[in-house]
């Protein structure tokens, strides 16, 4: 991605203005593997000639709306094309990275809305995974419009794990019944949550009428918005595709980027740039914390790695907002009670402790740094221990802010005999607040520990 449009998604993040649009092409990247519309098409319509011997033209076998309106006007739409050809098992498969980033933005807020032509559930299943386990995607307007923690999801193809029998294949099925309301209902919404959006398009680009009926109010209220296309595929395809979208894309009020990548891909990239933009700008507003704890000056906090996992970089975010893996962080901003944590940051990496995973690497001693938010530290590390089972354990797990439980026994917290510091533990898994770190930048020698008091 390049560093011009980075930099305009970032801000347009920061302005509560970002809007993310996926389609098929969202679903088939590894591991998901879901077939695109043209190879749906193919399996459909053979798997019926199999059993009634050839039907269709090869025009209408590639076409998935053709082939269901083939059955629409038949009435068999539901009971033989969705509910005999469409190969569910297919839809049955793990979220790949952008599905985990879609959710990632939805559940801490990122975006403002995702909208989705997908019938597939791989975004939920992903959100599932990051710790939002009862997460359902938006289905009608007001599902939309409910208040929850996460932000909208509307899925405005229906979806086949919820209402099969009312998901959208043909234009046909908006006419009358569930589908006409839905589309009447999402085309309200969109109309009043559109406006002054910033627009991202991934694995989608289409000219269906009736999305072209939704957009044409919603997307009119884009003034001076930016709009980002995101497809393998040449301008000339594009617009050859979507001839009406294309030229709103390109008109005054829209500034119009073409990222020829796959869905999956960009994603992680911004989701990548996102959450190190907020592990850097922690260490920023964190640089007087620093100063006033420890006396030292530092024009700039040091600078993290240049390359950093995307997955590093929100177990990071996940242990600035003091919540353990497996669980949903809803901030998508740092806040003032961050500032010692950040502190304690830049102290280790002043000290030269290298960034590996969420932990920092000082003398030997994998450290980890997370926000007890006043919680007793019993209970911080109780929390903490019911993470997966897979996830590495730092040697020492600093909870800035944390109470240190006064007459805990030894074997919750710390046994009698450990000594109080972050570079030579005593114990393989010492649970300490930052209190217990007042030898840290009192010295320059190899036996510094890296400490801040409350």
């Amino acid at each position: 991605m390049e560093d011009d449009l980075k930099h305009r998604l970032l801000d347009s993040i920061e302005a509560n203005r970002l809007v993310i649009f996926c389609g098929a092409g969202l679903s088939m990247a590894a591991p998901s593997n879901l077939p695109s519309a043209t190879a749906l098409a193919i399996e459909c319509a053979e798997k019926y000639e199999v059993r009634h011997g050839p039907t269709f033209s090869q025009d209408v076998k590639k076409d998935l709306e053709r082939l269901a309106e083939y059955f629409k006007i038949r009435d068999a739409l539901y009971s033989t094309f969705i509910s005999g050809l469409i190969p569910r098992r297919r839809f049955i498969r793990d979220p790949n990275a952008g599905h985990i980033a879609a959710a990632d933005f939805l559940t801490s807020g990122v975006v403002e809305c995702l909208i989705s032509t997908n019938v597939d559930v791989l975004i939920e299943e992903a959100a599932k995974k990051l710790g939002e386990p009862h997460y359902q995607g938006d289905i009608d307007g007001n599902e939309a419009s409910t208040v929850r923690d996460r932000k909208p999801h509307l899925k405005i193809h229906g979806c086949l794990d919820r209402d099969d029998k009312n998901t959208l294949w043909c234009r046909s099925q908006l006419k009358s019944g569930p589908l006409k309301t839905r589309h009447q209902q999402f085309k309200a919404w969109l109309s009043a949550n559109l406006k002054e959006r910033d627009l991202v398009f991934v694995g989608f680009w289409s000219d269906w009428s009736y999305l072209n009926d939704i957009f044409q109010d919603a997307l009119g209220g884009i003034d001076k918005g930016l709009v980002v296309i995101v497809n393998p595929s040449d301008e000339a395809l594009l617009e050859s595709k979507a001839p009406k979208l294309w030229s709103w894309s390109g008109s005054a009020n829209v500034t119009r980027f073409v990222v020829n990548q796959s869905a999956d891909t960009f994603l992680v990239e911004l989701r990548t740039a996102f959450w190190k933009a907020f592990i850097e700008r922690l260490h920023r507003e964190s640089l007087s914390a620093y100063v006033g704890l420890t006396g030292r000056h530092l024009a700039a906090p040091p600078s993290l790695p240049a390359i950093v996992s995307c997955e590093d970089l929100y177990l990071l975010h996940l242990d600035a907002c003091g919540v353990p893996r497996g669980e949903v962080a809803r901030q998508k901003r740092p806040v003032d009670s961050m500032g010692v944590l950040g502190a304690v940051q830049i102290g280790l990496l002043s000290k030269g402790a290298q960034l590996e995973g969420n932990h920092y690497l000082l003398n030997g001693s994998h450290i980890r740094v997370v926000n007890g938010q006043g919680r007793l530290l019993s209970a911080v590390r109780k929390r903490y221990q019911e993470e997966p089972v897979d996830f590495t354990k730092a040697d020492t797990t600093i909870c800035v802010g944390a109470k240190d439980d006064g007459g805990v026994p030894p074997d919750i917290v710390r046994t009698a005999a450990n000594i109080p510091t972050i570079v030579r533990p005593a114990s393989s898994r010492d649970w300490l607040t930052e209190d217990y770190a007042k030898h840290l930048w009192a010295g320059d020698g190899d036996h510094d520990v890296i400490t801040a008091t409350g």
